[in-house]
């Protein structure tokens, strides 16, 4: 199988991954990156031993597939570019600034034939998976409020389930959100300062 020629726009936090992984990946090639700042292009480069531009537009044409990993108002300039001419597009989330750019984002990549991908990527988040056929009731919260903007001394209550007597289920709650808050909160990743911790 031939490898597919890649790029990465945009190497800064997350674009440096996107880099790494193409230059670890066997079925891809990683032809060059690009970013404005040429000190990160040159790190990032020299890591993965491809080249770095610091202007995407100089592999417009020369590769199959783009990681865009640069900031949200540049995605619909930059997905354009390369989709006209039938790259293959993976865009950072969100795709775009607004819904408009990105209906013609889509509406470009299927007259040319290509391929368009937001790195909606939590899907595989280890703890999602973990978590994906288990089912139990949602966390409840109340807050009782000690003004009208939740003055220092608000009371937060919490339920465990359906056989706790102040347990009201929300429809806006899953059993999947249900369980990851809870879970979130226990461990206090979600637990500001000041809050009593809820002993489900």
């Amino acid at each position: 199988m031939t490898p597919t020629r890649c790029a990465v726009i945009g190497v800064g936090y997350l674009g440096k991954f996107h880099a790494q992984k193409y230059a670890a990946f066997s079925h891809a090639d990683l032809v060059a990156v690009a970013d404005t700042d040429a000190e990160a292009v040159a790190r990032v480069a020299a890591d993965c031993d491809c080249r770095g531009v610091t202007d995407y537009r100089e592999l417009l044409g020369e590769v199959d597939a783009v990681s865009i990993a640069v900031p949200t108002t540049l995605h619909y300039q930059v997905a354009r570019d390369f989709l006209e001419r039938g790259t293959h597009v993976l865009v950072e989330k969100p795709i775009t600034s607004t819904v408009e750019e990105a209906a013609e984002l889509n509406r470009i990549a299927r007259e040319h034939n290509a391929i368009l991908q937001v790195g909606h990527l939590e899907r595989f988040n280890a703890a999602l998976l973990d978590l994906a056929d288990q089912r139990c009731p949602p966390p409840v919260h109340r807050i009782s409020p000690a003004g009208p903007l939740q003055a220092p001394g608000h009371r937060r209550e919490c339920g465990t389930g359906p056989d706790d007597p102040r347990y009201r289920h929300h429809p806006g709650h899953g059993a999947l959100t249900g369980k990851i808050r809870g879970r979130q909160w226990r461990q206090g990743a979600i637990r500001g300062a000041g809050h009593r911790q809820c002993p489900y």
